[in-house]
């Protein structure tokens, strides 16, 4: 009963979506999202960091200086509300390598969004592009010996992957009982617990200590045989 109320579902929802796709002009849909806006500029500026909590900051900081608020973009160029344009060096937050508005990327993810939004790639399951991309990136990487491809949402995600893959690893091997990180002074890892634990920035670190990791923080130029002996398991 299950399974045929689910395909009677997805019949359903196809059959909706390829309506849609019969029926939507994308230059309206287009227009319509340049022209109709949820609250005006006035509300915007009003309630401009009252209600959102934003990353790296104290609230009673942000509404002493309101955040820029970011209305458009194209290329490597942004424009906040009033109008002013600037140059976005930064790039977002460093992953927008490849400009704002790319209208390859535009239709590219409005045809994925018809085709097949979302579905996860969990033992079981997959999906062309998680099948296409992965074979992209790897022989991306052929050369420095990349086998395998495991994306993540993000790089705080991807950092605490990577240390649980690296406990797992050693754990297989018949090492359980390495399980210390180095990290080098200033470094940064994500806010995730696991990256923040491996950073070795106290701005990132100090207000949240302990940790769950033992992590050894050093500077670039310190010695191999002090690491070593950091590390080396004790009885």
């Amino acid at each position: 009963m299950v399974t045929h109320n689910l395909i009677k579902l997805s019949s359903s929802f196809a059959e909706t979506i390829d309506k849609m796709k019969r029926e939507t002009n994308n230059d309206n849909v287009l227009n319509l999202r340049r022209t109709k806006k949820m609250k005006d500029d006035n509300f915007l500026k009003a309630n401009n960091a009252k209600h959102l909590w934003h990353p790296m900051g104290h609230p009673k900081d942000s509404l002493e200086a309101p955040p820029k608020i970011i209305t458009q973009a194209e290329g490597v160029k942004i424009t906040d509300i009033d109008g002013h344009q600037t140059v976005d060096a930064v790039g977002g937050l460093w992953c927008v390598n490849l400009g704002y508005s790319n209208n390859r990327i535009k239709e590219a993810i409005s045809k994925q969004l018809y085709d097949l939004p979302y579905y996860s790639s969990f033992a079981g399951t997959t999906n062309p592009m998680a099948i296409e991309a992965s074979y992209m990136v790897r022989n991306l990487f052929a050369e420095d010996g990349m086998s395998r491809v495991f994306f993540t949402s993000g790089g705080s995600d991807s950092v605490d992957t990577c240390l649980r893959l690296a406990r797992q690893y050693h754990r297989i091997k018949g090492e359980p009982t390495r399980t210390k990180f180095i990290s080098l002074k200033k470094g940064y890892h994500g806010t995730h617990f696991g990256g923040a634990s491996v950073n070795g920035n106290n701005r990132f670190r100090i207000n949240y200590e302990p940790y769950y990791l033992a992590v050894f923080i050093f500077l670039a130029h310190t010695p191999i045989e002090i690491l070593l002996m950091k590390l080396t398991p004790r009885n």
